[in-house]
């Protein structure tokens, strides 16, 4: 399986413009609302992205610029009532030299890794449309990543929000007010199945619980790796 190795993220959020290497097990600490979670917002950004540029392009539905639409409501883990809030300081605008325009700025994720000792790279960018909706495409490691995704060994994380506590009585929600409760981190853990708690990652993420002692209880005391590598993440 790849083992990502870097990724660099630009003009997402607060992070203007970030480098951060990477290992098979990452700790990151901080202050509250220092860009921890915003990091991991990134890198599902990213597959994101990625996921929906490859199969447009298999389908040929790519646009005109060669870029696949995306939309703000297919973001779980980085809900935001307008796709501006994407951006750094909301900045859309203003870029020496977008792809899409002289005035565009780029919000970029690359992410580089490694797969049977040969080294990759993906660089993704995606540039503002409107309120609803933003585009993406892949301006570097295209053929790469596609041999990835081909070969069964595509890049997958999974990013689950601080959660609330402990909650008396809890309202019966469907399957879509869930998963956006989820990606605000407005859940309780009391009730959560366990296939929400066992969440499995395949990669370098992060399971941020403010009540992460409760979970352990709960835990099997067998875990797979994948899942003792997500609580060596955990901050």
């Amino acid at each position: 399986m790849p083992m990502l190795t870097n990724v660099k993220i630009e003009n997402f959020k607060k992070l203007e413009c970030v480098s951060l290497p990477l290992s098979s097990s990452v700790v990151i600490i901080g202050p509250n609302n220092s860009g921890k979670s915003t990091i991991f917002q990134a890198l599902c950004l990213w597959e994101i992205g990625v996921r929906n540029f490859i199969f447009a392009k298999a389908q040929h539905k790519l646009d005109k610029s060669n870029c696949v639409t995306l939309n703000r409501k297919d973001l779980l883990n980085s809900p935001v009532e307008d796709a501006c809030f994407l951006w750094t300081r909301k900045k859309t605008t203003g870029g020496a030299s977008g792809a899409k325009g002289s005035d565009s700025v780029a919000l970029a994720i690359e992410v580089e890794g490694e797969d049977g000792g040969e080294k990759w790279a993906c660089r993704a960018e995606f540039y503002y449309y409107n309120a609803e909706s933003f585009s993406c495409s892949i301006a570097q490691g295209l053929d790469e990543i596609t041999r990835l995704f081909d070969s069964g060994k595509a890049v997958h994380f999974g990013f689950l929000q601080a959660m609330s506590g402990i909650s008396a009585m809890e309202d019966k929600l469907t399957r879509g007010a869930i998963e956006r409760r989820l990606g605000e981190g407005k859940t309780t853990i009391s009730r959560l199945p366990p296939t929400a708690r066992l969440l499995l990652p395949r990669y370098h993420i992060r399971l941020k619980l403010l009540a992460y002692p409760y979970i352990f209880q709960r835990l099997p005391k067998t875990l797979p790796p994948p899942l003792l590598h997500c609580f060596h993440c955990t901050g």
